[in-house]
């Protein structure tokens, strides 16, 4: 095994989920990862995203690691994790940064701002954020959001910023399953967020799109506008729903129930299904014959429900005329058959478009790499490789700038830690918004509002950045 090969190029991607545990190795060369090593097992100790038995947690985790290590061929000492939205709250924040003399904004600009919006969020003690993502920049000059104003000149910037924080006692947790398998954590990533990252396209996210990842038995969604995450939320239900309706209503074992739901369950009732019958047997019933509809009728009733809580989410968000983009599905749930069809023949979330999505963006030539299941996971490797927002101060508050197209560097390391002194000759205007984004957005829409630096070329971006490092 060759050990540490190129450690920076590496990246451990684990997602622990409620019904299974994925993990991934991927070496990046340029900005193309590729996927070397995979290993998915049954997740045991976890419950509606909530882990609770760290030791079980530990045992299979270790196990998925070995495999995948062993496939790659290259031992990862450091990982990048996901966390679920049962663990986490949310909040939004503003700053104001007046520039002396209309200079040229760069990055520790930026950067000073995104802290002086989590001084300004005043987080409560037992909380740390995870991510601090600006979902909408202003300057004064302008009537419209700024999508990006590093090297602008202006006389004011603003910040906007969305905040995902978790209780320490579960972060501290997570580092503690990942020390019994003898790995170090590097970076923690909310669940629906490296979803996103997965499956949106970049019209889908400048337009503005709902993702929503439905998993066993939990459903992570978030609203992605402005360039950046904006509303979060969660809701504790399932696949794992529909087994446990089918099995309880049927009679029969949630192993039986399962393969029912995996094999014959169509979201779309087929010409002769009226007709048709399922024999079945099992160990704790006499051999019975189901009809299709019945299968039909238990399964389309848990997702109808399932849907219509979604939508109603995303209702009450405030935003749904921020989504231009629609609405995007992944996760488990999304492989029953012919959901798809249903969706738009039952015109779920309309006005909406819905569209089911598998991740993309990783090589390796790996079939389960295009599985639904595997978007988080697919998420973690591509925001370890630089693609996330525009901006975010991460958990080790340093500051990540996003590739795009291959032209900007990740920016990491950057930060000493915040204090109080970083804000201090910053005139900071204390403005905390509510948690609704129905309060606390005027106006994310960014189309249009694209800056260029007039005369600039790469070489001169490149040597300004170079030369705020030294």
């Amino acid at each position: 095994m060759q050990e540490d090969l190129n450690p920076n190029n590496i990246t451990l991607a684990i997602d622990i989920g409620s019904s299974k545990i994925h993990v991934l190795i991927a070496e990046t060369i340029g900005d193309a990862p590729r996927v070397i090593g995979w290993s998915t097992c049954e997740s045991q100790g976890v419950q509606k995203g909530i882990v609770t038995n760290i030791e079980q947690v530990s045992l299979n985790l270790r196990q998925a690691i070995r495999d995948a290590t062993n496939m790659a061929g290259i031992k990862a000492k450091k990982a990048i994790v996901s966390i679920s939205g049962a663990h986490v709250e949310y909040t939004s924040s503003s700053a104001v940064a007046n520039i002396p003399e209309r200079a040229e904004i760069q990055i520790r600009d930026i950067e000073r701002l995104m802290q002086a919006c989590v001084y300004n969020a005043s987080l409560k003690k037992e909380y740390v954020p995870i991510h601090v993502l600006p979902y909408k920049f202003s300057v004064r000059d302008y009537k419209v959001p700024i999508e990006d104003p590093l090297f602008m000149n202006a006389d004011n910037l603003e910040c906007h910023a969305y905040i995902v924080m978790a209780k320490k006692s579960i972060v501290e947790n997570l580092k503690k399953i990942l020390t019994k398998c003898e790995v170090e954590v590097e970076d923690i990533v909310l669940s629906s967020y490296a979803s996103s990252i997965a499956v949106l396209t970049p019209e889908e996210r400048r337009q503005g799109a709902v993702c929503i990842d439905i998993g066993a038995q939990t459903c992570d969604l978030m609203i992605y506008s402005g360039a950046s995450m904006c509303y979060g939320s969660y809701f504790p239900v399932g696949s794992a729903h529909i087994t446990s309706d089918i099995a309880r209503v049927l009679g029969i074992s949630r192993e039986v129930a399962e393969k029912l739901k995996v094999e014959y369950v169509d979201m779309i009732v087929q010409e002769g299904d009226a007709q048709r019958g399922l024999n079945i047997s099992s160990k704790d019933a006499e051999n019975k014959t189901i009809p299709v509809t019945t299968l039909h009728k238990i399964t389309e009733a848990r997702v109808r429900e399932t849907l219509d809580v979604l939508a109603g989410i995303i209702e009450n968000s405030g935003m749904r005329d921020q989504i231009g983009g629609g609405v995007v599905l992944t996760g488990g749930m999304t492989k029953l058959k012919n959901l798809e069809q249903y969706l738009h023949q039952a015109c779920v979330m309309h006005p909406l478009p819905v569209r089911i999505a598998t991740p993309t963006g990783v090589s390796g030539g790996f079939e389960i790499l295009k599985d639904p299941e595997m978007a988080t996971a697919v998420g973690l490797v591509l925001y370890a490789s630089g693609y996330f927002t525009n901006y975010e101060l991460t958990m080790q508050n340093t500051i990540k700038m996003r590739k795009s197209h291959g032209m900007q560097p990740t920016m990491q390391g950057l930060s000493s830690g915040f204090q109080e002194g970083n804000v201090q000759d910053l005139q900071i205007k204390k403005q905390v918004l509510p948690m609704q984004p129905k309060q606390k957005t005027q106006n994310t829409d960014v189309e249009g509002s694209g800056v260029k630096v007039g005369g600039d070329n790469l070489l001169q971006r490149a040597w300004r950045w170079l030369s705020q490092l030294f």
